[in-house]
């Protein structure tokens, strides 16, 4: 299931006020507004599409041996992602980060 972000809701939503504003004041400019609402969609799927999968998730802790009562200790959670995206792409650069 894809559940889109924040961020893509509101630049979906923002193209609404503009493609009415177009479709009264230029009406030969109304298909602006369904290329921008496409436009939305394809981009919420081409996301869900290159990102990775949660099944793909590996999380390790690395905890303290031992630790008094009230002591201080430090645990290490960390997550990475194994293999590349959904789609069998990832980024050229991707090898200088991990």
């Amino acid at each position: 299931m894809v559940y889109p972000t924040r961020r893509s809701m509101i630049l979906a939503l923002a193209g609404a006020p503009v493609a009415v504003a177009l479709g009264v004041l230029a009406p030969g400019l109304w298909a602006l507004g369904l290329a921008w609402a496409l436009a939305a969609v394809a981009l919420v799927l081409a996301d869900a599409w290159l990102a990775a999968s949660p099944g793909r998730l590996n999380l390790s802790l690395d905890l303290p041996e031992s630790l008094g009562v009230g002591g201080a200790g430090e645990a290490v959670v960390t997550a990475r992602f194994t293999g590349g995206a959904r789609g069998g792409w990832s980024w050229p650069w991707a090898s200088m980060i991990a």
